[in-house]
């Protein structure tokens, strides 16, 4: 005869961490039921019985054992623990103590600060939301839940703060979320399918962080913060031109400073997009525009250089992309020596091959350094993408190419939003501004 015990277990019976296990509360017999890799059963056994002394446990009953079980499985793989009657007539679902399984706070890995907080976001969405609270008092936070997929649970938190935040914009983002909760959100990509982004974009719509204390300053702005769980990052929504130059540990400087710094980053970006294609314009397209002596010193530089400037600088800015990839993946015991070896050895070796100029590694380094400038990775990736571009052209047009590839981004910048909001538009505040 089928029961609510024998429904649920059946739906665990090829998971060995599934447990089932008798257990007297009080003067009655009861079941136990769990999952012991989640759930630690000492701790919650001591706190069934505290609790029974205090409070009585109330068991509901139903006939529909399949719809029953169905239900108290999803509270399992919640981390729930099961209070099944012996008599298979009743059940309730207990809140268990659970395993420590998550990593403690600690120091942010993919963003360094000068001056300002240490603590970075982890796995844990709930200690993550914890962080918010901690850091952000205020009366006026909403933190709203929702739970996606059908056959993998996954849950997000929506955070915003009503006084500061546009309503239009946490419409929008709701409107999308509440639609979709049928969908497996596991990356950031599965989140940009359900918040409507384009898959060909190449401005990133949210700014991804993992310091508490920049999210808090974004709340404080008018932005809203979407946590995943097991993401240790916040995904901050709108992003926007400002953010590829202004940090929230700027505000710790002086304003002299603070600007300087920004504009150091300017100059950066600029750097990045330009200094390739002004290489190939000056050696293919436009040497008249050199002073003699730096043409005759660049010519001088390249004599034995078998393929044009454009195709020199290409090999060499593939070669790099490749050894920034290897030292992201690889162990952190080994990226440093691949540096030395893609840095030293091949850089060096290649110049004496008389495979690319002198000046060339100059530039590719200057490149590099000036592209690491910008804060948030999604923006030295954008960078990375559109100096190709900007090269592409310059190798046709020369320096005119170069204006017009630069006039053709600002053009595409200005012609973008994200919910609804300019690209290039300021946010409303001031903590990001300065």
């Amino acid at each position: 005869m089928r029961n609510f015990l024998t429904e649920l277990s059946e739906r665990f019976q090829e998971n060995r961490d599934f447990f089932k296990e008798p257990f007297m509360l009080g003067n009655n017999k009861v079941y136990l039921i769990g999952l012991n890799s989640i759930v630690d059963l000492l701790k919650t056994k001591e706190a069934i019985v505290e609790f029974g002394e205090n409070s009585v446990l109330e068991f509901t009953k139903t006939k529909d054992y399949e719809a029953a079980a169905t239900k108290a499985a999803l509270e399992i793989l919640e981390g729930k623990l099961i209070i099944c009657s012996a008599d298979n007539k009743g059940f309730t679902s207990f809140k268990a103590v659970r395993k420590q399984l998550v990593r403690s706070v600690s120091n942010p890995v993919t963003e360094n600060t000068v001056m300002g907080s240490q603590d970075a976001f982890i796995e844990d969405m709930r200690t993550n939301l914890g962080i918010i609270r901690e850091k952000l008092v205020a009366g006026d936070l909403v933190i709203r839940g929702f739970t996606f997929g059908k056959t993998q649970v996954k849950r997000v938190s929506v955070l915003y703060r009503k006084e500061t935040a546009d309503p239009k914009l946490v419409g929008k983002i709701i409107a999308s979320l509440e639609k979709s909760k049928d969908k497996d959100i596991n990356f950031v990509q599965d989140l940009n399918k359900v918040l409507d982004v384009g898959k060909f974009n190449l401005l990133s719509h949210y700014h991804i962080v993992e310091m508490p204390t920049e999210t808090v300053s974004s709340l404080n702005n008018g932005r809203v913060a979407l946590f995943m769980e097991g993401f240790p990052f916040a995904v901050i929504i709108p992003h926007l031109f400002i953010d590829m130059f202004a940090h929230i540990n700027d505000l710790n400087h002086s304003f002299i400073t603070m600007n300087v710094v920004r504009l150091i980053r300017i100059a950066g970006a600029l750097t990045t997009l330009t200094l390739p294609g002004l290489y190939v314009a000056l050696v293919s397209v436009n040497p008249e525009a050199l002073k003699i002596e730096l043409a005759l010193s660049i010519a001088k530089s390249r004599i034995g250089v078998p393929y044009p400037a454009f195709v020199e600088i290409f090999i060499m800015l593939l070669i790099l992309e490749l050894i920034q990839e290897a030292i992201i993946r690889l162990p952190k015991t080994i990226g440093p020596t691949i540096t030395m070896v893609g840095g030293i050895i091949i850089g060096q070796a290649i110049v004496q091959a008389r495979l690319v100029s002198n000046i060339l590694i100059i530039i590719i380094s200057a490149t590099v350094i000036a592209n690491s400038t910008v804060t948030g990775a999604q923006n030295m990736y954008t960078l990375r993408v559109l100096k190709y571009v900007v090269m592409l052209i310059a190798a046709v047009y020369g320096i005119l190419g170069i204006m017009m590839a630069l006039v053709f981004i600002c053009g595409y910048l200005s012609s973008k939003s994200t919910f609804g909001i300019p690209y290039v538009s300021g946010i409303k505040g001031g903590a990001k501004n300065g």
